[in-house]
Parts: structure tokens; C-alpha cells; sequence
């Protein structure tokens, strides 16, 4: 099979190296040509010049993805577009539109698709119901473009992995709150806790670290503090964490864990939390 990778950068090369292990014909865009040379040269693969492929993976900033996943769906093309799905539900409706009509659309969100992830009702069991899913963590470096404009800030970017678990754990989201900060003086949050109620009356209450300078300069420690289930009966250590080749094995057998609207939900619970804030 042909694939066509739009965005050459980490995200690309992380679904070119398997891809490429799979045995697809791998072709590289990006409106940097530079970077398009080097993954074109670590991946054996070609600059793109229109040549017909099977499937697209969009793995630009999610402030792009509207734009070129309707492209590609507009000319019959099975499109996987990475995570987040976008960063307004607005857009996600529009794509999810167009792919009824006009080829596939999937969505890689490779932690949903890890071994952590896929025990999760398993878990569920043991910790017993409702619980509490705690994650919390920090990272030691973003690049500062992806914190703001087209990244949309640590929770569109980082928190979508929870997120998007949860969503497959718990199903119906019926509160959000948050309490977060802009420590870089950014339009997008960068720190602080999101809390997700759900109909099933678990919650996720999810915190994230990406604000002092010391995260981009590497000055910083990474504290990944942990992540676990809280229920009536005990508590149980849970990820999850990325899987991207899991999630290809899955996503070519059709086994599809994360649906567009699954992904879509993801993106307004994100969207409900941070307009409830108080910064």
C-alpha cells in the first residue's frame, strides 16, 4: 500500500518509522522543504508530487487539520488524522460531515489504543464504581509554538490522550469545571486541572505542568507524578500510555477503538472545562 504523511516533523516520523516496518510505499509533504528532505532520506520515501496513494495521515498541527483532512477527503481517500482531532468542535463536525460523504476518516490516538488502556473496564472491576481516574503529570519540554496557536495549549495537546480514555471508559460527560493558569502569558492554558463528570458517575480529574520556562529550556525536572483509578474497592495504578504500533495494527484490521465522534466529544469536553475556568 501507498501512503502520503502530510507534516514531516516528530508525529510524521513516528508513523513513517512503522509504517515503513509494515511495508508501505511512503511518501513525504510538508511545506518545509528542508524537513521534508530529511524525512524523505530517513524513511526511503519520496517527496509527494501528486501521486495516487491509498491513505493520508494529517500529522500537521491540529490548527491545520480542517483544512487538509477535507482536502483528502474531498478526493475519495481513507484519511487517519493525528490527535487532537482538532481544537473546536465546529471543525470536527465539518470533517466528520465530509467523511460521509467523501471517503474514511479515522483518528490515531495512539494511547487509547495501549494495553493499559484496553484493560481499563477490567480495572474498573477491581476498583469498583464510580471512581476517580487521577492523572497527573508535567512535561519538561513543548516547542513554545505547540503551547499556543497551533497547538491549543497543554490540555488540547497533552490532556487529549485522558481525555479520549475516558471517554471510552466512562461514555456521557455531564460536568466540567477546571482551574487553570497562563503562566507564559499564552492565549492557551498551560497548567492547572480540568474535572470531567460522567453520566456513569466516575470522573476524571486530570492536572497538567507545562508553564515555567524551566519546561522549555530542559532546566527543569520531569515529574510524571502518576495516574491511577480510585474506586469504592481499591486503587489500581492505570496509564495509559502510547502504543502507535498497536494502534496501526488495529486501525488496518478495522478495529477501530476511537470513533470520529468519540474524538469529536473529546475535543468539547476540553473546549466545556476551559470556558468554565477561572484563571
Amino acid at each position: 500500500m501507498r501512503v502520503l504523511i502530510v507534516g514531516c516533523g516528530g508525529a510524521g516520523r513516528l508513523h513513517a518509522k512503522i509504517l515503513k516496518s509494515l511495508g508501505f510505499t511512503i511518501f513525504g509533504d510538508d511545506l518545509d522543504k528542508a524537513q521534508q528532505k530529511s524525512f524523505c532520506e530517513e524513511n526511503d520515501a519520496t517527496p509527494y508530487n501528486g501521486e495516487d496513494v491509498d491513505i493520508v495521515v494529517v500529522a500537521v498541527p491540529p490548527n491545520a487539520h480542517k483544512e487538509i483532512v477535507l482536502k483528502y477527503l474531498e478526493a475519495n481517500k481513507w484519511v487517519v488524522c493525528e490527535k487532537p482531532f482538532a481544537l473546536t468542535g465546529d471543525e470536527c463536525d465539518a470533517m466528520i460531515v465530509a467523511s460521509k460523504n467523501n471517503g474514511k476518516l479515522t483518528i490515531a490516538e495512539s494511547s487509547t489504543y495501549s494495553e493499559p488502556a484496553k484493560n481499563g473496564p477490567m480495572l474498573l472491576a477491581k476498583t469498583g464504581r464510580p471512581c476517580i481516574w487521577n492523572a497527573h503529570y508535567m512535561t519538561q519540554y513543548r516547542p513554545q509554538s505547540w503551547v499556543n496557536q497551533i497547538g491549543g495549549g497543554a490540555f488540547f495537546e497533552g490532556g487529549i490522550h485522558m481525555v479520549t480514555t475516558a471517554k471510552y471508559l466512562f461514555g456521557t460527560s455531564v460536568k466540567w469545571s477546571s482551574s487553570v493558569r497562563c503562566y507564559r502569558g499564552e492565549e492557551y492554558a498551560d497548567s492547572g486541572t480540568i474535572i470531567i463528570d460522567y453520566l456513569s458517575g466516575d470522573a476524571l480529574h486530570l492536572s497538567i505542568f507545562w508553564g515555567t520556562e524551566g519546561c522549555f529550556t530542559g532546566e527543569s525536572q520531569i515529574y510524571n507524578a502518576g495516574s491511577s483509578l480510585i474506586g469504592p474497592k481499591t486503587c489500581e495504578l492505570f496509564g495509559p500510555f502510547d502504543n502507535n504500533i498497536a494502534m496501526w495494527s488495529d486501525i488496518l484490521n478495522d478495529k477501530i477503538i476511537v470513533t470520529t465522534m468519540m474524538a469529536r466529544n473529546s475535543v468539547t469536553d476540553i473546549e466545556r472545562c476551559l470556558k468554565e475556568s477561572w484563571r
